[in-house]
Formats: C-alpha cells, sequence, structure tokens
C-alpha cells in the first residue's frame, strides 16, 4: 500500500467534507445537525492522520519492516495491557512498521480488514506541528505523549450523494506516559463517540502485540544485529514526481528471526512417519553461471524418514 498517495486522497477527501452546507431554515438546521457533526469527526480523523503522516515524512520515514516469521510470532505472544508508554525506549520520534504479509487483522466499518502499517508518533515530533487541533479546528495543547496507530486500506464514504474514497482507515491509540493501555482504550473520546466505532479489546491487543514485542526486539541488547538487521537506505518521491521527503535518509530497516529460530506456527508440511527407500532416478541437476545449465544426474537409491520407525517395502520392476 501507497502511504504517501493514500495520504493525498484522504487529504483531499477531507477538504470535500469540511465543505459543510449552509441552511437558512431553523428547522432544516436542527433536521442536519447530527450529519455535520459527522462531517466534522470523519473530517479532524482524517486529518490528524494525515498530518500525523506528515510528520513521518518529515522525520526521515524510518520504517521497520518484518519478516512473516516475526509477525507470527509477535501476534502469538500476548503484551500485558497494564504497561505504559513510559515503559519503553523508542529508537526513533516517528516511525512505521509494516510487513509484506497483513500485521493483523481489525474490526471497522463492519468488516475484518487487514492492518499492513503501524504508525507511531511521539509528542517531541509532533511540537510545533499542525496536530493540536480539536474536531472544530480550534488550536490547543497536545493531549497525548504517544500516538500508536494501525493503518489498513480504505473504504468509501457516501457524502451528498457522492461516493468518496477515504484512501486510509485506521484505529488509534493516544496515551500518556503514565497512562496504561488498557484505560487509554476505555476511554471513549468525542471522536468516537459521535462515529460508535471504539477500538475493540481483540484490537488493541493485536495492535499492542505487535507494537511493543516489535519495540522489544528493537531493544534487546543479546540480538545480534548482524544476523537479524540490514539497512537500505532508498529515495522516495512523491506522487508529482519531485525528490521530497527524508530523501537519501529514507530507510527500510529489515528485521527477520535469530538463527536457529523455530516458528511457533504449525508445520503445514506433510509428516513422514514411515521409513522406505527412494528408488535411483535420474534429475536434471542445475549447475553454471546462474544455475542457468542443466545436466542429466544419476541419484543412487537411499533411505528416507526417520531411523527408528517402521520401514516399508516395496517391489520395483525393472525392465
Amino acid at each position: 500500500m501507497n502511504i504517501l498517495r493514500r495520504a493525498e486522497q484522504l487529504l483531499t477527501l477531507t477538504e470535500k467534507l469540511l465543505r459543510a452546507p449552509k441552511y437558512d431554515d431553523a428547522m432544516e438546521q436542527m433536521v442536519n445537525f447530527n450529519k455535520q457533526k459527522t462531517t466534522k469527526a470523519i473530517s479532524w480523523m482524517y486529518l490528524s492522520l494525515y498530518n500525523k503522516i506528515q510528520i513521518w515524512k518529515m522525520t526521515g520515514m524510518k520504517t521497520f519492516k518484518l519478516s512473516p516469521e516475526l509477525v507470527s510470532a509477535f501476534n502469538n505472544t500476548d503484551v500485558n495491557l497494564k504497561i505504559t508508554p513510559g515503559d519503553f525506549k523508542y529508537p526513533f520520534d516517528c516511525f512505521m512498521i509494516e510487513s509484506g504479509v497483513p500485521l493483523f487483522y481489525c474490526d471497522l466499518n463492519f468488516a475484518k480488514l487487514p492492518a499492513y502499517n503501524i504508525l507511531f508518533v511521539n509528542k517531541n515530533a509532533a511540537d510545533g506541528l499542525s496536530v493540536s487541533i480539536d474536531m472544530n479546528g480550534k488550536e490547543r495543547d497536545i493531549e497525548w505523549d504517544v500516538s500508536i496507530m494501525a493503518i489498513t486500506s480504505g473504504f468509501s464514504v457516501i457524502f451528498d450523494g457522492e461516493r468518496l474514497d477515504s484512501g486510509l482507515d485506521y484505529i488509534w491509540l493516544n496515551v500518556k506516559n503514565d497512562q496504561t493501555i488498557k484505560n487509554a482504550q476505555t476511554m471513549k473520546s468525542e471522536i468516537s463517540s459521535i462515529l460508535n466505532n471504539p477500538v475493540s479489546n481483540g484490537d488493541t491487543q493485536n495492535l499492542v502485540n505487535m507494537f511493543c514485542n516489535t519495540i522489544m526486539y528493537v531493544n534487546d541488547n543479546t540480538r545480534v544485529r548482524a544476523d537479524t538487521e540490514r539497512v537500505c537506505g532508498r529515495k522516495v518521491k512523491s506522487i508529482k514526481g519531485e525528490a521530497k521527503g527524508g530523501g537519501a535518509s529514507s530507510e527500510y530497516i529489515y528485521l527477520t528471526p535469530p538463527r536457529g529460530y523455530v516458528s511457533v506456527e504449525p508445520d503445514k508440511k506433510r509428516f513422514i512417519d514411515k521409513r522406505f527407500i527412494v528408488r535411483g532416478h535420474w534429475t536434471e541437476q542445475a549447475y553454471g553461471i546462474k544455475h542457468s545449465l542443466r545436466r542429466r544426474q544419476w541419484i543412487l537409491p537411499y533411505w528416507k524418514g526417520p531411523e527408528m520407525s517402521e520401514v516399508v517395502s516395496k517391489k520395483y520392476m525393472v525392465e
């Protein structure tokens, strides 16, 4: 998912939603009050996410890319929701976590949507930037120290008869450093009350599992970085083709399990519990530069299967 392109879609939608119609009739104003309030809530939610994506772009666009094995391991390791953001040391004030497979699935807008990205913003990164606004567009002090958001693919909104692509959808946790995750999850904000879309217990657990396990893995002093981490710089261009953002300082930080890691997922391959002889046969063996050539090779008969298992014998006819 192209976060930058989706963010541009998000800004376009926000601008359209903010163009609330004016009504002269007092009764019509009352009828449309809830609609306008919901529109403001959606606009605020999207604009807040868009601004935080801009912070990520301006602070170097660091991205941790998790291997599928780590995603599986982190999903199967529950983190206690009584932890606080102050319990952790963060590698950067703003960064993204993503993978080539879904990080987890969350309940949004009556559907199970895959979350491929988690965006983290520390208050230090947000200070001085345009994220300190309330739902009515008025400036206010930032009321959180840490913002953790799981971003999914977008859904469509019907507004004044027009179908608009939201570009992005997300669940978020805005937490103070001394506040537990559990407490932050149960507190309903004005936005979640209006949209009636609070973060569920399961979504919170999945989000915290993926985020906190990643941070603990990054901070693990026993981890051999040479075996488990690879850093790649990259150039990033905007959708207009101009070089922007972190440029050469932008980085993908690939994380993989340590050597000898055994997957927590059950082995889906067929398990061999019998011992038998594989008869001799010809094979096309690859050789040469980049294994581009082939030659016929005779493979001698050999035993296959656990040594102490039952032996299966079979007669072969030689022609």
